[in-house]
């Protein structure tokens, strides 16, 4: 039976933002928490030759940061003496897999102190690495890491569109993901041409703290003409204060292509 140690997160000293920011973070996570057995599995011999480069023996102490279901902790468990295995996600630990020698604990690492009963040799993270900002990695690192431990960081990269089962995925998600609705630029305001969508990954500076977060890049087809109307309908919507929004003019295009989007969009006034 797995060993898990449940604490509330305090977050009295959070503001109303930071609150929302991680709320919204952790809620996205858990909700997703009991598909998780559906990921991918890391192949036997990935765990070998981890367990070969990092000197891991029967004696070694492993902490696992952003754990999720214990995918990594779970499976080195077999080579060390103990792991003990992080997540900010109640629900994400209620399916959890079980080890006798794996103790989940609940913990933001962002923001609680991590006190394990003594130091780990080395800390492993998969792809959640974007959940830990550079500082708090630091502070985990001085305060639980034994000198001379290594930060293993595990990375899958899969080509989902060369999949059998992509397109059956795609066709899921296109009717049921919860994707970014930007506005109704192109309906009856008809304030934008075309508006793409780009996942993408942000590192930045906002109140006095570097930031990391998912984020979505939206490229908006407009004319100078009604970018302050379409400024002004983002800003009305956006869940960020100071939104980025910057105006690049085209230095060059099709003919067509621009005659397309003056024929689609607005006419003032």
């Amino acid at each position: 039976m797995a060993k898990r140690t449940l604490v509330d997160i305090d977050t009295a000293d959070l503001t109303d933002s930071e609150n929302r920011t991680f709320s919204d973070s952790i809620k996205s996570h858990s909700q997703i928490a009991e598909f998780y057995k559906y990921r991918p599995p890391y192949v036997p011999d990935f765990f070998r030759c981890a367990v070969e480069k990092l000197g891991i023996s029967k004696s070694s102490i492993l902490l696992d940061l952003c754990c999720g279901r214990g995918e990594l902790a779970s499976q080195f468990s077999e080579f060390c003496k103990w792991v003990y295995a992080i997540d900010g996600s109640n629900e994400m630990l209620a399916n959890s897999i079980a080890r006798e020698n794996v103790s989940y604990l609940l913990r933001d690492v962002n923001r609680e102190t991590i006190d394990l009963p003594g130091k780990a040799d080395h800390s492993i993270i998969g792809t959640a690495i974007h959940w830990v900002q550079q500082e708090s990695l630091q502070r985990i690192i001085e305060q639980n890491i034994n000198a001379g431990g290594k930060i293993f960081i595990a990375h899958t990269l899969i080509r989902m569109e060369t999949k059998p089962y992509f397109p059956a995925l795609a066709s899921v998600n296109a009717k049921y993901g919860r994707r970014p609705r930007p506005v109704d630029l192109w309906g009856k305001e008809k304030l934008a041409a075309c508006v793409q969508l780009l996942p993408i990954e942000s590192f930045y500076v906002w109140q006095d703290k570097t930031q990391n977060e998912a984020e979505i890049l939206l490229l908006i087809k407009t004319r100078t003409v009604l970018f302050d109307a379409a400024v002004a309908r983002i800003k009305q919507i956006h869940s960020y204060t100071v939104p980025e929004i910057v105006a690049m003019p085209f230095a060059a295009g099709l003919p067509g292509y621009f005659e397309w989007i003056s024929q689609v969009t607005a006419r003032p006034g």
